[in-house]
C-alpha cells in the first residue's frame, strides 16, 4: 500500500517527517520517514567530507557521539513534519521545509564547513538566523556529484587513523579514574580509627575537636561525652557507607592494563561545528525572598520539571517548608555537604532528566566525582533536625547513580 501511495504521488505532496538526528565525527545525520521506508540524509562537517547527501545507511551506534548543536537541532526540527521530500540540489545544499510554510531551514557549506540558514515566519516578519558572517544568505557553490560516496567508509577510515590515539586517552583516563578512586578509599578508611575514638569516651570529656588522619571533626561545647562519642560515631558510619560506594566503583571500573580496548568503549570527541547558535531564553532564574533574605535558584527542565535549589543551608531549610510540596520530590548527593534540590511534576524522572537533576546539584556541592550517588524521596518523608540548619532526616529513600554532563546548562538553554 506505501509503495501503491508512493508510486500515484509526486514528491511534493507525499507526507515525510525528521524522525532521529545523530552526530559522528565526521558527520550529521538526519532520518525522514515517508511512506513504506526511512531516508538519512548525511552532511560532512568539514574538508574532505563537505558533500551532503542521501541513502538508507545509518549512522551505526559505536560511531555516535554528543553534540550541542545536534541538541539544537534535535529541539528545533524533531518530529516536523515537511512540505516535500528533499532533495540535495545541484549545489550541494538541502532545505527542510516545514508543512506549514512557517519554518525552514537550509544547509549547505561555506568555506568548507557545514552551516546553516533559518528561515522563521511570523505574523509580521520573516526572521533570518544564520551560522555563518557573510552579507548574502548563500553557501560555497559546490556541484553535487556525491553518489559514489559511501559515508561508512569514510567513517571506518576514520576510525582506523584515530583508534591508537583515542586507546591512549581512554587508558589514561580510566587509569587516572582508579587513582582518584584509590585515594578516596585511603582517606575513608579513617572510620575504623574514628571506631576506636569514639569508644573511648573518657578522651573525648575536654576535647572540642578532633583530628583523625588529616579529618577535622568538632565537637560542640557544652556536650557530655556520650554525645560527643555519638557524633564521632555518626561520621565514622558516613565514612563507612562512602567506602563501601567507592569500592563498588572500583571494582565496577574495568582497568584495562593490556591496552586492547573494545571499540565499543571509545569515546570519540569530534571537533566543534563552529555554529553561532541563535539565542535562546533563560531557563534559570534567582529569587530571593523579601522577608527572610533567603535566595534559592529556580530551573525549568524539559518535560514540565520545576526545579528549585537552596543556596545556603536556611534557605534549604526555607524550601522544604514554603516553596516544595508534600509529593514534590527532595534530592541530595549522598554522603556529600551541599545543596538540597526540589522537583516538582507530575511525573517521575526519566534517565536524562535525573543526569540534569544530578549534575545541577553537583555545581551546589563539593563533589569532584564524574559519578554523582544521589538519594532521594518525596518532601512527606523529610524530617527537620531542631538546631541543624538544612539537615533533615529521610526515609522511604530510593537511590540513582548518574554521569555528571558538564554542559548541563547548554543543553538547558536549547531545549
Amino acid at each position: 500500500m506505501d509503495q501503491e501511495y508512493k508510486r500515484n504521488k509526486d514528491s511534493s505532496t507525499i507526507p515525510c517527517q525528521v524522525q532521529k538526528i545523530y552526530a559522528s565525527p565526521l558527520h550529521i545525520c538526519i532520518s525522514i520517514r515517508i511512506p513504506g521506508e526511512t531516508r538519512w540524509v548525511w552532511m560532512g562537517r568539514k574538508k574532505p567530507e563537505n558533500y551532503i547527501l542521501i541513502n538508507e545507511a545509518s549512522p551505526p551506534a559505536q560511531y555516535r557521539i554528543k553534540d550541542v548543536g545536534v541538541e539544537w537541532l534535535r529541539a528545533k526540527i524533531k518530529g516536523k513534519w515537511l512540505a516535500s521530500i528533499p532533495e540535495v540540489t545541484e549545489e550541494n545544499t538541502i532545505i527542510l521545509k516545514a508543512h506549514d510554510d512557517n519554518y525552514s531551514i537550509e544547509f549547505g557549506h561555506y568555506e568548507d564547513r557545514l552551516h546553516f540558514i533559518e528561515r522563521v515566519k511570523t505574523q509580521t516578519d520573516l526572521v533570518i538566523s544564520k551560522s555563518f558572517k557573510t552579507s548574502a544568505d548563500q553557501f560555497d557553490t559546490n556541484r553535487n556529484d556525491n553518489k559514489e560516496i559511501n559515508p561508512l567508509v569514510s567513517l571506518e577510515r576514520w576510525m582506523n587513523k584515530h583508534r591508537q590515539s583515542l586507546k591512549k586517552k581512554m587508558l589514561k583516563k580510566k587509569n587516572r579514574k582508579f587513582k582518584n578512586i584509590e585515594q578516596d578509599i585511603k582517606k575513608l578508611s579513617s572510620y575504623g580509627r574514628m571506631y576506636e575514638i569514639a569508644r573511648n569516651t573518657e578522651e573525648l570529656k575536654f576535647k572540642d575537636e578532633i583530628v583523625i588522619e588529616g579529618h577535622k571533626i568538632k565537637l560542640k561545647k557544652g556536650l557530655n561525652e556520650y554525645q560527643k562519642a555519638d557524633l564521632v560515631y555518626a561520621k565514622a558510619k558516613r565514612f563507612k557507607q562512602a567506602m563501601v560506594l567507592q569500592q563498588d566503583r572500583l571494582n565496577a571500573l574495568d582497568i584495562v592494563s593490556s591496552g586492547v580496548i573494545a571499540q565499543s568503549e571509545i569515546e570519540f570527541s569530534a571537533e566543534s561545528l563552529g555554529w553561532n547558535l541563535p539565542q535562546t531564553k533563560a531557563v534559570t532564574e534567582i529569587k530571593t525572598d523579601d522577608k527572610t533574605g533567603l535566595s534559592h535558584e529556580e530551573f525549568e527542565l524539559p518535560g514540565g520539571y520545576k526545579i528549585a535549589v537552596g543556596l545556603s543551608a536556611r534557605a534549604n531549610d526555607h524550601l522544604r517548608k514554603s516553596w516544595a510540596k508534600k509529593d514534590d520530590l527532595w534530592v541530595h548527593i549522598e554522603n556529600q555537604t551541599g545543596a538540597h534540590l526540589f522537583c516538582r511534576s507530575e511525573n517521575l524522572p526519566d534517565q536524562k532528566t535525573w543526569e540534569l537533576i544530578g549534575s545541577i546539584l553537583k555545581e551546589y556541592s563539593k563533589s569532584t566525582l564524574e559519578d554523582v550517588h544521589l538519594v532521594w524521596t518525596k518532601v512527606k518523608h523529610l524530617k527537620s533536625v531542631k538546631g541543624s540548619a538544612g539537615l533533615v532526616r529521610f526515609s522511604n529513600e530510593k537511590r540513582i547513580l548518574i554521569k555528571y554532563q558538564p554542559t548541563w546548562r547548554k543543553m538547558l538553554s536549547l531545549r
